[in-house]
């Protein structure tokens, strides 16, 4: 029942909504990821555009109404922290 609004656990401030944590910060991040021909593109997880390769021009990240969705040329990706 005790809960301590100054230090409040850091694992529950990530499912809370950006606005109303204790410091309020965005969602979205920086990630790096690989097409299938290899050549890795950084973009930001909630872009506005489609985002294509570098090396053979197909689209990468499409964007929704949040995050922006993967497509099937997109193999992996990583956080850019």
């Amino acid at each position: 029942l005790f809960r301590s609004l100054l230090f409040p656990d850091p694992e529950k401030q990530k499912l809370v909504n950006k606005f109303k944590r204790l410091v309020q910060g965005p969602n979205g991040k920086m990630i790096a990821i690989s097409c299938k021909c290899n050549h890795v593109t950084h973009t930001f997880s909630h872009a506005k555009t489609v985002v294509k390769c570098g090396g053979c021009h197909k689209d990468l990240l499409v964007p929704r109404s949040g995050a922006a969705m993967k497509t099937a040329m997109a193999q992996k990706h990583r956080d850019l922290e």
